[in-house]
């Protein structure tokens, strides 16, 4: 049985990038998420179900693959959260804020999966002198 792909994938499961997951997911979006962790999404998506599953409690009429509660499912690298996003896809990589080094191993990974017309945006600043990431923010994949 194939799974329905997500609409968005986000990268590095920090409190902002978890709190992002949990924000769409809530809303019924699908949701892929990864962190250099690969153990770490599993333990996030039991929390978000805990917390949400009590609130489900009354929706016998939703099947349960439509619900909140299954709206977050993990990826235990780039090359699985690439596919389990759906083309155009829409990648929010958190936790490199103010270290272009990390990020730039990121883009490193996670270009070479991409197709044309994929987004990739980063959640936080960036130096701006570093001709890698200048390269990010002026080519498109």
């Amino acid at each position: 049985m194939s799974q329905r792909l997500c609409t968005i994938g986000i990268h590095g499961l920090t409190s902002i990038g978890q709190q992002f997951a949990a924000h769409h997911a809530s809303s019924k979006t699908r949701v892929c998420i990864s962190d250099e962790d690969p153990s770490f999404p599993d333990l996030v998506i039991g929390e978000y179900r805990n917390q949400t599953e009590l609130d489900e409690r009354d929706q016998h009429d939703v099947p349960l693959a439509e619900r909140a509660s299954r709206s977050m499912i993990g990826a235990s690298g780039w090359k699985e959260l690439v596919q389990r996003v759906e083309h155009p896809r829409k990648i929010f990589v958190f936790g490199t804020y103010g270290d272009d080094e990390k990020f730039r191993e990121v883009w490193d990974s996670l270009s070479s999966l991409l197709q044309r017309g994929d987004i990739v945006v980063r959640w936080g600043t960036e130096d701006g002198n570093d001709e890698i990431i200048h390269k990010f923010y002026t080519e498109s994949v």
